[in-house]
């Protein structure tokens, strides 16, 4: 640029590198921008490449071990670049994700203990309104079998009480009768 077009326009020549030196970091830099954009395009299609995979696993049958493949070729990509950011970072989304997997088991058998145990309240408490039932009809068996045998006892009681005036009075008239007869 010559000094008489940075007179008449300051803006560019305030936007423009002075000396050759100064272009050659401004390519590097601008190169290296290009690598990190790039960079963290790649590693934002991974992360939704995995959200899909999980996704979809969940709702396909054998999902499980959709998944569990694309986990272990994440893993494999993994040890041969653990140093590289990507490859930490792909690291602590896989233990992340399998740490969420085992929550989410985890929180399936709580669930399912709870059901099992509502339902066994449920039966221990249908189970006593039984036994009160129970203990209900037991006691009116009782009662009726008591009337029953109270109304028994006192007709055998009659039964006997007549039985033996009957028998007293047979006996003192056959006695009468001997004497009379005999005597």
């Amino acid at each position: 640029m010559s000094a008489a077009s940075e007179k008449t326009n300051p803006v560019a020549a305030a936007n423009e590198p002075a000396t050759e030196q100064e272009k050659v970091p401004a390519a590097v830099s601008a190169e290296h921008a290009r690598s990190a954009a790039a960079g963290r395009a790649a590693s934002a299609g991974r992360i939704v490449l995995r959200f899909l995979v999980h996704f979809v696993s969940a709702f396909i049958p054998g999902g499980s071990l959709l998944r569990d493949q694309y986990e272990s070729a994440v893993r494999e990509r993994n040890r041969a670049a653990p140093n590289t950011l990507e490859g930490q970072i792909d690291d602590a989304a896989s233990q992340l994700a399998s740490a969420a997997r085992s929550f989410h088991r985890i929180e399936e058998e709580v669930e399912r203990r709870q059901a099992a145990v509502a339902e066994l309240q449920s039966k221990a408490a249908t189970a006593e309104c039984l036994s009160a039932l129970h203990q209900d009809q037991l006691l009116a068996v009782k009662d009726v079998l008591r009337d029953e045998f109270s109304n028994s006892e006192r007709r055998t009681f009659q039964q006997s009480l007549y039985l033996t005036i009957g028998s007293f009075l047979a006996g003192v008239l056959v006695t009468v009768l001997v004497t009379l007869v005999f005597g």
